[in-house]
């Protein structure tokens, strides 16, 4: 049985609800704003885990015990502050940053650095300097 072109024209099309083209247009913008606050995190990760480090290099530095010579201080002061250029620079992977931190916080448990701690941030510090092609002094 054939059917005719002219049979299809006169019968009315079923037209979806108005509500949908609204509803689609809100699903776009929802998506689009998703997509820019997951850019906004991703770019701002990396400036967090920078302001981390140099917040915990600040409180490396002030928890050092007072009889510390002031040039121990600076030389600390110069290696950490190398830790954090090369994070903002992203010259060292993020697990290596974390590590350092994790020490930096074990470090900081009792409020007070010991010369153990001292010595193991000072050599991690100066591994991150070396590996991320910063001055890394004796």
């Amino acid at each position: 049985m054939e059917r005719n072109v002219g049979d299809l024209a006169g019968t009315p099309r079923k037209q979806p609800p108005g509500w949908w083209r609204w509803a689609s247009i809100g699903c776009g913008a929802v998506i689009l704003l998703l997509v820019v606050a997951l850019a906004a995190g991703v770019f701002s990760s990396q400036r967090m885990l920078v302001w981390g480090v140099a917040r915990l290099a600040d409180r490396v530095v002030a928890s050092l015990p007072e009889g510390i010579p002031q040039v121990v201080r600076e030389g600390l002061r110069r290696r950490l502050d190398c830790v954090v250029r090369a994070a903002r620079e992203r010259r060292v992977s993020e697990q290596r940053l974390g590590e350092f931190a994790r020490e930096c916080v074990d470090a900081l448990a009792d409020k007070s650095i010991s010369a153990e701690e001292l010595a193991r941030i000072e050599s991690l510090a100066l591994g991150f300097c070396g590996a991320a092609g910063g001055v890394a002094e004796p």
